[in-house]
C-alpha cells in the first residue's frame, strides 16, 4: 500500500493529510450541539448505557472463558503482570478490568475488588498533569484508560468521583498537542492503536459528559476505517498480522457499544465485519490459529519477555460479542471451536 487508503463507503485520502485533520481535531473543543451528517452525538448517547453490558452476559462466555481465573498468581496489594517487580507500564493495570468483568458476569465479589484494587494502584501513580510517568507512555496510557473507562460501564457502582476525575485527567493529558502527537504517529504504523484510543475516549466520554472526548475518539475511529485495506486487512507495520488485528477489533467493538443507531454505526459496523472476515481465513477448522503470515506475532517479544503470540481471549471475545451484536452465526461457530481448542468450555 501506498500513503492512501480506501474502504467501501469512504473516499480515497492521503493518509499523512488525513492524520494531520486528526491533529487539528485533538486540539479543538468541538460545540455541544450535534452534528448534522447524521453522525453520532455524545447527548443523543447520555441517556443510554453502552451494549457492553449486555454483550458480556451471552451465556457461553459465562460457562467458558468468564468462569477462568483471569490469571493463577495469587493476589497482590494491586500490583498486576509486570508491575510486580516494580511499576513500568501502567497498561499492565489493565487486567482489573478483566477481574470485574468475570466478576460481575459470576457474581464473584472477590473478583471485583481484587480488579478495583489493581485499578487504583494504578491510579496511584498518576501525575499531577494527568498522565503517567512509565515506558510508552501514551500508548501505554491509552490502554490503562480504555479499561478503567470500561470497568466502570460493566459495574457502575464502581464508578466514583474520584476516579471518573481520574480519568478525565488522563483524557486530557492525552489530548496535549505535544502529547497526542505520540498517538498519531504510531497509530500511523500499528492500526490497531486507531481503535485502542478510539474506544478510550468514547466510553470515558459516556461517563464524564464530555463532548470533546467524544469528537476525539470519532477522529481517530474514523482514521482507522479510512485506513483498512480492501481485504479487511488492518495494517500492522505494513501488512497482516493474526494478534493485533482482533485487539483492533475488540476495541472497535468498544467503540461501537457507546454510537448511536445511524449510519455511522453502520459504517463502524461493517470496518469490523470485514477485520473479522479476513481473520476468519486464518482460523482452522479445529479452532487453532495460523500464524505463519503475520507480521508481527511470532516474532516481536513482548513486556513479559516472550515471544508474542496470539491474544486468543480477545480473539474469542469479539467473535462472541459480534455474534450477540451482528447475529453472526458463523462467528460463534468459530468461537465454540476456539473455546473448544484453549480447554475453556465446563465439563
Amino acid at each position: 500500500m501506498t500513503g492512501k487508503a480506501a474502504v467501501a463507503g469512504f473516499p480515497t485520502i492521503d493518509r499523512r493529510a488525513f492524520l494531520g485533520l486528526i491533529c487539528a481535531l485533538l486540539v479543538s473543543r468541538p460545540p455541544a450541539a450535534a452534528a448534522k451528517d447524521g453522525l453520532a452525538s455524545l447527548d443523543a448517547k447520555l441517556g443510554k448505557a453502552s451494549d457492553l453490558p449486555n454483550w458480556i452476559r451471552d451465556p457461553f462466555l459465562k460457562r467458558t472463558l468468564y468462569r477462568i481465573r483471569v490469571n493463577p498468581l495469587p493476589e497482590t496489594s494491586g500490583p498486576a503482570g509486570a508491575n510486580r517487580d516494580g511499576f513500568r507500564w501502567i497498561e499492565e493495570q489493565r487486567e482489573g478490568a478483566s477481574w470485574i468483568t468475570r466478576g460481575v458476569v459470576n457474581s464473584q465479589w472477590n473478583w471485583i475488588v481484587r480488579g478495583w484494587r489493581q485499578l487504583d494502584w494504578g491510579l496511584e501513580h498518576q501525575d499531577s498533569d494527568g498522565g503517567f510517568t512509565c515506558d510508552d507512555a501514551f500508548h501505554s496510557t491509552s490502554f490503562f484508560v480504555e479499561a478503567l473507562a470500561r470497568a466502570c460501564i460493566v459495574y457502575p457502582q464502581g464508578a466514583t468521583s474520584k476516579r471518573l476525575d481520574a480519568l478525565s485527567a488522563a483524557c486530557d493529558w492525552m489530548k496535549r498537542p505535544e502529547i497526542s502527537a505520540q498517538g498519531v504517529q504510531a497509530a500511523h504504523l500499528f492500526a490497531h492503536r486507531h481503535f485502542i484510543i478510539a474506544a478510550a475516549f468514547a466510553q470515558s466520554a459516556l461517563l464524564t459528559r464530555d463532548q470533546g472526548f467524544f469528537s476525539t475518539a470519532r477522529a481517530y475511529a474514523d482514521a482507522g476505517i479510512a485506513g483498512q485495506w480492501p481485504d479487511g486487512t488492518n495494517p500492522e507495520r505494513g501488512g497482516f498480522d493474526v494478534g493485533y488485528q482482533m485487539i483492533g477489533a475488540i476495541m472497535a467493538l468498544r467503540y461501537l457499544a457507546v454510537l448511536d443507531q445511524g449510519p455511522y454505526r453502520e459504517a463502524v459496523q461493517n470496518f469490523i465485519i470485514a477485520t473479522v472476515k479476513r481473520e476468519l481465513v486464518q482460523m482452522r477448522e479445529d479452532g487453532t490459529i495460523d500464524t505463519s503470515k503475520s507480521t508481527r506475532v511470532g516474532i516481536e517479544i513482548g513486556r513479559g519477555g516472550i515471544v508474542k503470540g496470539p491474544p486468543y481471549e480477545e480473539i474469542f471475545e469479539s467473535l462472541i460479542y459480534g455474534a450477540v451484536a451482528f447475529g453472526q452465526d458463523e462467528w460463534r461457530q468459530m468461537a465454540e471451536k476456539l473455546a473448544e481448542s484453549r480447554n475453556w468450555i465446563e465439563g
